[in-house]
C-alpha cells in the first residue's frame, strides 16, 4: 500500500515542476495530496490494529520498512478516523474544484454568485466530515440506544444522501471534462483533457477500491445501532489488498504520467531535457547537411552557367545565361536570409492588436493563385492580443504560402483554403485550414525543426515552420498542426487574448 503513497508523491511532485504557477494546478495537486494523506492514515490504522502481512518475498520489502515507520507515531485512534475522513473528502471537494476551474468561462468574474456555488460544494463534504466523526457517531449511538424516535429514519436518509454525493463528487468532474472535450475547438485542450480524464479515472479507482467499498469504506448503510460505532473491519480484508492491488495502481499511476508527459508535454523537466536536445541536435545536423548539399548545388548550376556564357559567341544567349545567373543567385541570397532570420531569436515589437488585421495584412501582400479558393470566417472579428504586428504577418503568410504549395502539389481543380478567427477562454484563435496533398505523420513531429521540409531543396530550406514556430513561441503562444495525406492540414495557432478582445 506504501508502494501507492510513493507513486502518488512523485505524481505531485511532476506537477509541482511542471506548472507551480498554473491558475488549476493547485486544485489537482491539493486533490492529489489528500487522497495521498487519507491512505496514509489509512495505513496508520492498520499498523493499530496489527494486520499487515509480512512481505512473502524482497519486492514488498521496501513496504514493510516504511510500514514499520509508521507503526511507530503515537496517533490516537480517533484522530486517526478522522484524518482519513476529512482525505477522502476534500480529495472529492477539490477534485470539483479543479474540473470547475479548467472549464472556467475566460473573464468570469468571482462574484457573490460564485462563492455561493463553492461554499454550496463545501458544505457537503464538511457535513461528511462531521457527521462521520467518531464523537459524533458515538453521541448519535447513545441517542439512539435511548429510544428516540425518527433517529433511525433520519440517520438511513443521511446514508443515502451520503452516498449520493459522494457518488456525484467523483464521476461529476469527468463529466464535465467530457462535455468540454466536446465543446472546444482547441486541439491543444482535447489532448489535455485526454491526460486529465485520464488521470482522475485512475484516482477515482483508488478511492473507490479503498474508501467506497473497500475496507476503509466512507459510504455506511445504517441498519442498527451498533453500525454507527463499528469500525472499519480488517479481518476478512483479503490478502491481495497488500499485494495485487498496490502494483496494479502504481502501474495505473506511471501509465497516467506516461500520458500527461504525452499530452502536457512535460519536456522542461530535467529527466527528459538531457534526451531531447540530444535528439535535436542530430536532427539538425542532418536537416543542416541536407541544406549545404542543396546550397552546393546550386553553386554547381551558378559555375555551369557561368562557363556556358564564356563559351557563346552569342549576346542575346549570353544575356539569357546571365539574367538565369541573377535568378539562382536572387533566390539563394533570399533563401539564406531566411535562413539567418530563422537562427536568431525574433526581437519583438508588440502592441495590442486586432488578429483580424494581422490576416488581412499578410493576404494583402500575396498572390493567391486563381485555382485556390479563399475562405474567410472571423467568428470573433474583435479579438485582440499583445503581438509582433511585422511577424505574426509573417507567420501568417508562411503557412498560407505552405497551404496554396500543398494544393498546387496534390493538383486539384479547384484548392480551398479557410481561415478562421475565434476566441475561447483565454485564447486568440486562427485556424488556417487547406484541402492540399496533407503531411505524413512520421513528418508532424519534424516540421518545425530548423532546415527540414518535405519539398525540393532547390525551392525550399525548411525555415518557414521553424521560424513560425520561433515566432510563436516568443510570444508564449502555441502552433498546433493536424494532417492527414490527400485530406489536407489544419494549423491552429493560439495567441493570449486581451481582456479588452
Amino acid at each position: 500500500m506504501n508502494y501507492i503513497i510513493l507513486a502518488l508523491s512523485v505524481f505531485v511532485f511532476t506537477i509541482l515542476i511542471r506548472k507551480s504557477t498554473c491558475r488549476y494546478t493547485w486544485y489537482l495537486l491539493f486533490s492529489v495530496f489528500f487522497l495521498e494523506a487519507a491512505i496514509f492514515f489509512s495505513m496508520m490504522y492498520v499498523a493499530r490494529m496489527g494486520k499487515y502481512p509480512y512481505p512473502a518475498n524482497i519486492l514488498f520489502q521496501l513496504d514493510y520498512e516504511m510500514f514499520l515507520s509508521i507503526s511507530r507515531m503515537k496517533i490516537r485512534m480517533d484522530t486517526i478516523l478522522r484524518l482519513i475522513n476529512i482525505g477522502v473528502a476534500l480529495f472529492l471537494f477539490f477534485m470539483v474544484l479543479f474540473a470547475r476551474q479548467f472549464v472556467f468561462p475566460y473573464r468570469k468574474r468571482f462574484n457573490l454568485r460564485e462563492a455561493a456555488m463553492v461554499l454550496l460544494l463545501a458544505a457537503l463534504p464538511v457535513f461528511y466530515i462531521w457527521y462521520n466523526d467518531p464523537l459524533v457517531r458515538l453521541d448519535l449511538y447513545l441517542r439512539l440506544d435511548s429510544n428516540q424516535s425518527g433517529l433511525g429514519t433520519l440517520l438511513r436518509i443521511v446514508d443515502a444522501v451520503n452516498a449520493i454525493w459522494i457518488t456525484a463528487y467523483l464521476f461529476l468532474p469527468m463529466g464535465m471534462l467530457v462535455d468540454f472535450y466536446r465543446q472546444t475547438t482547441l486541439q491543444l485542450k482535447r489532448k489535455q483533457i485526454l491526460a486529465l480524464v485520464c488521470s482522475f479515472f485512475v484516482l477515482n479507482v483508488c478511492c473507490l477500491l479503498l474508501f467506497i467499498f473497500g475496507p476503509f469504506r466512507s459510504i455506511y448503510s445504517f441498519s442498527s445501532g451498533r453500525s454507527l460505532i463499528d469500525l472499519p473491519d480488517l479481518s476478512t480484508m483479503p490478502s491481495y489488498f497488500f499485494t495485487v492491488v498496490p502494483f496494479a495502481m502504481v502501474l495505473m499511476i506511471i501509465v497516467t504520467m506516461a500520458a500527461v508527459i504525452r499530452y502536457k508535454g512535460f519536456d522542461t523537466v530535467d529527466l527528459f531535457r538531457n534526451v531531447l536536445l540530444r535528439r535535436q541536435k542530430f536532427e539538425l545536423s542532418d536537416n543542416m547537411r541536407s541544406v549545404f548539399h542543396s546550397f552546393k548545388n546550386t553553386l554547381f548550376t551558378v559555375n555551369i552557367l557561368a562557363e556556358q556564357a564564356q563559351e557563346t559567341g552569342d549576346a542575346a544567349g549570353r544575356e539569357e545565361l546571365l539574367r538565369k545567373i541573377q535568378t539562382v543567385t536572387d533566390h539563394s541570397f533570399d533563401s539564406i536570409t531566411r535562413m539567418l532570420d530563422s537562427l536568431k531569436n525574433p526581437n519583438l515589437e508588440t502592441a495590442s492588436c486586432y488578429l483580424v488585421d494581422a490576416v488581412e495584412e499578410a493576404l494583402a501582400m500575396m498572390d493567391i493563385p486563381e485555382s485556390v479558393r479563399m475562405e474567410k470566417r472571423y467568428r470573433v472579428a474583435d479579438v485582440m492580443s499583445t503581438f509582433d504586428m511585422h511577424h505574426i504577418t509573417q507567420v501568417i503568410q508562411n503557412i498560407v504560402q505552405n497551404a496554396v504549395d500543398s494544393i498546387l502539389m496534390a493538383g486539384i481543380a479547384e484548392g480551398k483554403i479557410e481561415i478562421e478567427v475565434s476566441a475561447e477562454h483565454e485564447w486568440a484563435i486562427l485556424r488556417i485550414k487547406d484541402n492540399g496533398v496533407g503531411i505524413k505523420k512520421a513528418d508532424q513531429y519534424k516540421i518545425f525543426q530548423s532546415f527540414y521540409t518535405t519539398k525540393s531543396r532547390s525551392t525550399n530550406w525548411g525555415v518557414g515552420l521553424s521560424y513560425a514556430f520561433q515566432v510563436i513561441k516568443a510570444h508564449f503562444g502555441c502552433i498546433v498542426v493536424d494532417s492527414k495525406e490527400q485530406e489536407g492540414t489544419v494549423f491552429q495557432i493560439l495567441l493570449l487574448r486581451n481582456k479588452k478582445g
